[in-house]
């Protein structure tokens, strides 16, 4: 072995070695003084570390996370409900998290808000707080992906784009187990350099190898909260949407917990319906009729009106929130309709009339209104 491939090998044995000892210190993002040696060692793993997640992000990963709708004025809040009444429609999202079960389903037609309920689920402090009961004596890490039928967004619809949107976020909290994750990119980036390392592309057996190690190692001190949104938006016959769900599904252990999220279709329903789960538009007619009210109010021709009749407006609020039949989408259309009679005056019953005009299925709305 000449001098230069000694050299090489000393790095990689060395940056390998850094990824799994007591001292994680190549990696550490705010690292301790080392010696020179490490500190030669640390800058290739910060330039492969650095590499890598700029090739494992694609610009998709945060545009539908970014693009959901925030949860309206304390809307979906009984979400956190601790108790569950005996007639309740739905499992107990609270004891879901605390508990030891290990896949919640939320299902809907679409427009009911799903997406808005698990973007509120996964940003909201009382999941973790909730999970922490779970997690005992372990850390507690949470991640997401939103699976998004979109023109010029395909990566968003497929497993590749799941494994790499998770795997970046793994990467960004837990950037010790690089090297561990992907030995060969690494091996070939000191070997041959860093543009040779990413002239291959991404496979999946690549990127499951790496999750599955990911979901290993990190098994060992924290627990795993995963939030799937939109199954039914994955890119794939029937046969492909059962090997998702299957991943899915091998994922699921005593340290490893997942809330996913569809439209019921019958590959899901035969899969999921035996696990804990909710019915979205079962459980929002609350939530749409605050939604109808506050929007309405907000308008002082609907006030003016409301003060001439109120029990007609109340009517209208009422029946706006039947005919949405759960559908939140549906009312957001709707309610834009009503506000538009109202800045063209018109009164309370000509607005019932508008909303009676008005077809209750949201595609045919949709098309409508455009």
């Amino acid at each position: 072995m000449n001098q230069n491939a000694r050299w090489q090998a000393k790095v990689i044995e060395a940056i390998l070695r850094s990824g799994d000892r007591y001292d994680s210190r190549v990696w550490d993002a705010n690292p301790a003084p080392v010696s020179t040696h490490d500190h030669f060692y640390r800058g290739y793993a910060e330039h492969f570390r650095t590499e890598l997640q700029a090739h494992i992000h694609c610009i998709e990963m945060e545009s539908r996370s970014k693009s959901v709708s925030e949860a309206y004025d304390e809307t979906f809040q009984w979400i956190f409900s601790p108790s569950s009444a005996a007639d309740q429609k739905w499992s107990n999202f609270v004891h879901f998290l605390e508990g030891n079960q290990g896949l919640y389903w939320i299902t809907g037609k679409p427009g009911s808000g799903k997406s808005t309920l698990m973007k509120l689920i996964k940003n909201d402090q009382r999941t973790a707080e909730h999970l922490s009961t779970w997690a005992g004596d372990k850390k507690l890490y949470l991640s997401g992906f939103y699976f998004w039928c979109s023109d010029g967004n395909e990566i968003q619809m497929t497993l590749e784009g799941l494994l790499r949107t998770l795997i970046h976020q793994a990467l960004q909290n837990f950037p010790h187990l690089v090297p561990l994750l992907f030995p060969k990119r690494l091996e070939t980036f000191v070997v041959f350099g860093n543009q040779v390392a990413w002239e291959d592309p991404w496979t999946l057996s690549e990127l499951l190898c790496a999750f599955k190690l990911f979901i290993r190692e990190t098994t060992k001190t924290n627990k795993i909260f995963l939030l799937i949104d939109g199954l039914d938006e994955f890119n794939g016959n029937y046969s492909q949407q059962v090997k998702l769900i299957e991943f899915i599904q091998s994922l699921l252990s005593s340290d490893v917990k997942l809330c996913v999220s569809s439209r019921p279709w019958n590959v899901f329903e035969d899969t999921f319906n035996t696990r804990p789960s909710l019915r979205l538009e079962d459980l929002t007619y609350k939530d749409i009729e605050r939604y109808c009210s506050l929007n309405l109010s907000n308008n002082l021709g609907f006030v003016a009106l409301q003060r001439g009749d109120p029990n007609v407006a109340s009517d209208l609020i009422e029946n706006v929130s039947t005919k949405a039949s759960g559908v939140f989408l549906w009312v957001i259309l709707v309610i834009q309709s009503l506000l538009e009679g109202l800045t063209d005056g018109e009164r309370l019953s000509d607005l019932q009339r508008r909303l009676d005009s008005l077809p209750a299925d949201l595609e045919t709305l949709f098309w409508k209104i455009l």
